[in-house]
């Protein structure tokens, strides 16, 4: 039961994650030159939701127009999805190290 959790958990903050840098992305200028913290910013974005790179043959597609909802929602889910396999992973981890097939 915890291990469902943890994976369903997992897989919200994967979700929550991808429409957070969709929502941030309003407040980016992109007609000047970004600023440091917005490329440190930027990085982590990429570090935290790896499926956001798909933006990058997509460049031309607004974030705000319905194809690049879409193109978000799929990122959003694929990170999710990530993140699930993540909580797998460590639900796993966690119960080799307990001691057993049973343990939990």
């Amino acid at each position: 039961m915890r291990k469902r959790r943890l994976i369903i958990g997992l897989a919200f903050l994967g979700l929550a994650i991808a429409a957070a840098i969709y929502s941030a992305m309003s407040f980016i200028p992109y007609s000047e030159i970004p600023s440091r913290t917005e490329i440190l910013l930027g990085g982590v974005s990429l570090v935290l939701c790896p499926p956001s790179l798909l933006t990058i043959p997509l460049f031309d597609t607004g974030a705000y127009t319905p194809p690049g909802a879409i193109l978000w929602l799929l990122i959003g889910l694929m990170n999710s999805a990530l993140y699930a396999m993540i909580g797998v992973l460590i639900g796993r981890f966690r119960r080799k190290s307990a001691g057993g097939p049973g343990a939990e």
